[in-house]
């Protein structure tokens, strides 16, 4: 059965079943049936066009991969995913969009496709100083100049020891 999905600005995507699997979040949205047999599903108004496209594209291809082993969860090391070479390209996006895709993948609990995001979030900010990365996501400064010396003053270890 086909799956029709709503985005905030009215439109439509129909979604396969099997890759509408992949989305589990999905089923938690407000689900209604139309006369020809479609679910329509209307996703959180947040949700943007181009993020849902995405997703739709890397759940698509990802279809046909099996299902991840799940791990207990006192197990000590990481969680690790090897990157395919198709999920590098893809997550290849300009930050707004990446911050959007990683958003609707978490609302939609779309566990891979976090995790690619994530990554590829990890790798942009790793090395940056706190102002590169504010500047990186359009986050505003939330401290005053007082506050930002005082904090400095109070993490000086820090910075030896990293040097």
């Amino acid at each position: 059965m086909a799956l029709v999905v709503r985005t905030s600005t009215g439109t439509e995507y129909t979604v396969e079943e099997k890759v509408a699997q992949q989305m589990v979040g999905l089923k938690d949205l407000v689900t209604s049936t139309t006369e020809d047999g479609k679910t329509t599903n209307k996703l959180d108004e947040k949700v943007k066009d181009a993020a849902f496209a995405k997703a739709l594209e890397f759940c698509t291809h990802h279809k046909d991969d099996p299902s991840p082993i799940e791990r207990p969860e006192e197990e000590d090391s990481p969680r690790t995913l090897d990157m395919t070479p198709w999920d590098e390209k893809f997550i290849n996006m300009d930050t707004q969009l990446l911050v959007d895709v990683v958003n609707l993948a978490n609302l939609l609990k779309i566990d891979r496709m976090v995790t690619v995001a994530c990554m590829r979030i990890a790798d942009m900010v790793r090395d940056k100083s706190a102002e590169q990365i504010r500047e990186m996501f359009g986050v505003a400064e939330d401290f005053t100049e007082e506050e930002r010396e005082q904090i400095r003053k109070e993490n000086e270890w820090q910075e030896v020891r990293s040097e």
